[in-house]
């Protein structure tokens, strides 16, 4: 089986899910066209305000049903008692949503949650540090002192308890000040990197470095197995 750049899509329904769970039947185009676009202006505006506040986003995870809508927002801080002010986003909620929705923040102590939490970590740095090398070095050390670490997720059998077995960075462009206007890409991986295996749990995250010697890519692939 050939590789791909997001190893996720063949494996969802088999041991990974969708983050969002919408399921509206008959006569209700309409509303749910509308709860879409309300969905990506609420998402939007919420990744803007935590860039704000200075907390490094995790995931959004939506369900809806009759007679409500629940948003999930896992996130992390820079200091473990900085307190989140969603009085705004509240108020923009009720704006955009004239329904019965609740909204649970969910804060998260491990940086190596998620491949997401771990982009943004690694992008908020490489912007305060222009040291490319040192930063992925140094997030490199962090998630290799956390592999065999658990983890619970929801998967189409249910809750299950994930190992941490591997994990692969990769960036590319015009990093380090060089004056060679040619791009290079550096990787760096450890332990095992199971791509072509469906019953094995991928977690993939990529973001946009914008520099001022370019645009710069970074990927990262959080490789799981699951505990037996």
């Amino acid at each position: 089986m050939s590789r791909k750049i997001n190893p996720i899509s063949f494996r969802l329904g088999l041991s990974q899910v969708w983050n969002g769970l919408f399921q509206l039947y008959g006569k209700n185009l309409c509303f749910y066209s509308n709860i879409l676009h309300s969905k990506l202006i609420l998402e939007n505006y919420v990744k803007k305000f935590f860039i704000t506040q200075e907390l490094f986003l995790d995931s959004f995870c939506w369900s809806t049903n009759k007679k409500q809508i629940t948003l999930f927002i896992t996130y992390k801080d820079t200091l473990n008692y900085q307190l989140l002010k969603v009085g705004k986003l509240k108020d923009l909620i009720h704006l955009l949503l004239d329904l019965n929705f609740k909204l649970y923040l969910l804060k998260t102590s491990n940086w190596v949650n998620s491949a997401v939490l771990l982009t943004n970590y690694t992008t908020y740095n490489l912007k305060r540090d222009f040291n490319f090398k040192k930063v992925l070095k140094d997030t490199f050390t962090m998630v290799n002192k956390h592999l065999n670490i658990k983890k619970v997720v929801y998967s189409n059998k249910g809750p299950v308890i994930l190992n941490l077995k591997g994990f692969k960075f990769k960036i590319s462009g015009r990093f380090d000040n060089i004056r060679n206007q040619m791009s290079k890409t550096t990787n760096q991986v450890e332990g095992s990197l199971p791509f072509s295996q469906l019953n094995s749990y991928v977690e993939y995250h990529n973001s946009n470095i914008y520099t001022k010697s370019g645009v710069n890519n970074l990927q990262i692939w959080l490789f799981y197995t699951l505990k037996e």
